[in-house]
């Protein structure tokens, strides 16, 4: 079995054949499925991908990323965390035919880095609409030092709820949404993504809320999305009871995929700093020493920060967590053996504290431009 992802970018692009995506004449997702197979030798399988997208049926969507037996629609007998197709044969490698199987965040990899922007920009909406996260900041495909800001293809992402019995029809680049940044030091043994999921989601009783997708999950590794910053967008809902973890405040929430500390993630993480309300960095205990402690205090200087620190500690077999305070900018939160859940509870507790505090909200079209200039990340 080949795995397409361990293949240089321009030569899964070439498989997938999606290189004459670029050229097309048409600039909406609908032409895509007018053109010819043969003609261009699209595969099946992505083709099949895009009509979930164009369906703006989330459920849809999520199966394909999540388990792909929704057989009756689309026939697929594989797992879709993975795009799956046979290559062709011809007479010189007809007994080498074999199976292929891509990240399904590689496809969009390669659609970010492919295709024209309004066609960019119709993906994205329909992934924001489907509750998927998308694209924030993205890596060079060549060169891993480089980063791009997709302010293009968020332009048409529009966000709609009713906050403070005023209804909001926004667009996210225009619109200031208190912003939590989520990052990882190491690997710290719980689902950083999950936790997310949990503070967005079940928390606020929000069944259909968007999602980050863990990569414990994928069946196949994706390199390609390693460092890449992806966006969801939290809208309230009007709980029975607001608790002192309910989320009553449209929020952006950032998630960089991948360890933080590399060097093909520096310029995320001082983008993330510089423009997020609140930082959250997850670390295990014993990977925290005086580097890193030095780190935090110097972040907490330009955003909140919470800490989240991770042990092993069995502690006779309780479950605990304790939060320290370091200063006005500082939450530190000592987990011993806890659930996600109970991580999610008390991270999102400091959320709603930090976010009560914090009214320097930016925006992505000034704030967040300016701080890409800053930092020489290419804005598209």
């Amino acid at each position: 079995m080949t795995n397409l992802t361990d293949e240089k970018f321009s030569s899964l692009r070439d498989v997938l054949g999606l290189s004459k995506l670029c050229e097309l004449d048409g600039n909406e997702l609908s032409d895509v499925f007018k053109i010819s197979e043969q003609a261009f030798g699209i595969k099946p399988a992505f083709l099949r991908f895009l009509e979930r997208l164009n369906s703006n049926d989330s459920s849809a969507v999520m199966v394909f990323y999540q388990t792909g037996e929704d057989e009756k629609t689309l026939d697929l007998q594989k797992d879709d965390k993975v795009l799956s197709f046979v290559q062709e044969t011809t007479e010189s490698n007809i007994l080498q035919q074999s199976e292929c199987n891509v990240s399904c965040r590689d496809i969009l990899f390669i659609i970010y880095h492919s295709c024209k922007t309004s066609f960019r920009q119709e993906v994205v909406s329909k992934m924001s609409n489907c509750n998927i996260a998308v694209p924030f900041l993205l890596l060079s495909p060549v060169n891993r030092d480089e980063i791009t800001f997709l302010f293009s293809d968020l332009q048409r992402v529009r966000k709609e709820w009713v906050e403070e019995e005023s209804f909001r029809n926004v667009i996210v680049t225009e619109h200031a949404f208190p912003t939590v940044a989520a990052m990882r030091i190491g690997e710290i043994g719980v689902s950083k993504s999950n936790v997310l999921n949990l503070i967005i989601g079940s928390l606020q009783h929000e069944a259909n809320s968007p999602k980050f997708l863990a990569s414990s999950e994928d069946v196949f590794p994706s390199p390609w999305s390693c460092g890449t910053v992806e966006a969801v967008w939290s809208l309230p809902t009007k709980p029975i009871e607001i608790q002192d973890f309910s989320l009553c405040t449209a929020t952006c929430f950032l998630n960089l995929r991948g360890e933080m500390g590399t060097e093909s993630t520096k310029l995320q993480e001082t983008f993330l700093i510089s423009f997020s309300s609140c930082v959250i960095i997850f670390i295990k205990i014993s990977s925290y020493d005086e580097h890193y402690d030095s780190l935090v205090n110097d972040w907490s200087e330009k955003a909140h920060v919470i800490l989240v620190v991770l042990s092993d500690k069995y502690n006779r077999g309780r479950v605990s967590s304790k939060i320290l305070r370091k200063g006005d900018c500082l939450t530190v939160i000592i987990f011993e053996r806890c659930s996600e859940m109970k991580i999610a509870r008390e991270v999102s507790k400091q959320i709603v504290l930090s976010l009560k505090e914090n009214k320097q909200i930016k925006t992505l079209k000034k704030e967040g431009r300016q701080i890409c200039k800053n930092l020489s990340i290419h804005i598209e």
